[in-house]
């Protein structure tokens, strides 16, 4: 007769559930992608075929038992592999022990905690947690990547004034490493409005152009004061040609760094005196 086996995961040792059934360990693995895995049972008995499955699905034919271990080849299909059992003489059969095989792949992950600052930034950059052989945290503030000592996979603190970058590279259960994605901390300098030149006392109708120098940041726009009010000009250059102007102006540049506040440029003044005479 043959006795009930239940599922029994690898064992290096044989042990007999009866003395027509006797069980033994199978072995699988973990691999990297692209390779394989050998499925070997440790041990095997004359007489006995034994059927290799791969999530209950029958992969291949049958092996007879020899009395010592069995290779059922190497494989690159990730999964639960189990061993099913016949006794040639008097039809017994039963399912033996069961290995998983797994593939897996680095997989760095995503980088938070990006973000934009004005002047200085202070905060963590994240990586969620993962499995590692190895890591390297680099940083690159404009003139390349460059390694740098942190001692955890999940996070860095960092005080930066100017941008820089983040990334880590991370190798997992040995397999060939990968970068995960970047953060980019955007430091601004602090917006500073500049100066302008051009302006002056002209005679009779004004004209010329007004220059913006000495500024940190981008020209949003000009205004011109009307009363007690700046007006709009649409420009964004950092020059502002004038004509026609018979009375006198104030002009200014209004001017944005990055992330900072905006910054008005020293206004300029046109002055306009009537002709002598």
């Amino acid at each position: 007769f043959c006795d009930p086996i239940n599922i029994y995961h690898a064992s290096s040792e044989p042990f007999s559930f009866s003395p027509s059934i006797q069980q033994f360990g199978l072995i699988g693995g973990n691999q990297c992608a692209g390779n394989s895995v050998q499925v070997k049972q440790l041990g095997s008995q004359v007489g006995v075929s034994y059927q290799l499955r791969l999530n209950g699905s029958i992969i291949g034919p049958p092996i007879n038992g020899t009395g010592g271990e069995l290779n059922f080849g190497n494989f690159t299909v990730a999964g639960d592999y189990s061993v099913q059992e016949e006794r040639t003489s008097n039809g017994c059969s039963a399912s033996l022990g069961s290995a998983l095989v797994n593939f897996h792949t680095s997989g760095a992950g995503t980088l938070t905690g990006a973000g934009m600052a004005c002047g200085s930034a202070t905060g963590w950059v994240t990586l969620p947690f993962h499995e590692v052989s190895s890591y390297s945290w680099e940083r690159n503030t404009g003139s390349g990547w460059t390694p740098f000592s942190s001692n955890s996979i999940n996070g860095l603190n960092y005080s930066v004034t100017q941008p820089t970058s983040y990334r880590v590279f991370v190798s997992k259960y040995g397999c060939p490493g990968v970068y995960s994605t970047e953060a980019f901390i955007n430091v601004s300098p602090q917006t500073v409005g500049g100066a302008i030149s051009g302006g002056g006392s002209f005679c009779g109708n004004a004209s010329g152009t007004l220059t913006l120098s000495g500024q940190t940041g981008s020209v949003l726009r000009w205004e011109y004061l009307n009363g007690s009010s700046w007006i709009t000009i649409n420009s964004t250059n950092t020059t502002l040609p004038f004509s026609g102007i018979t009375a006198k102006t104030n002009y200014r540049a209004i001017v944005k760094s990055g992330a900072c506040g905006e910054v008005p440029a020293q206004a300029a003044m046109v002055q306009v005196n009537p002709p002598s005479g």
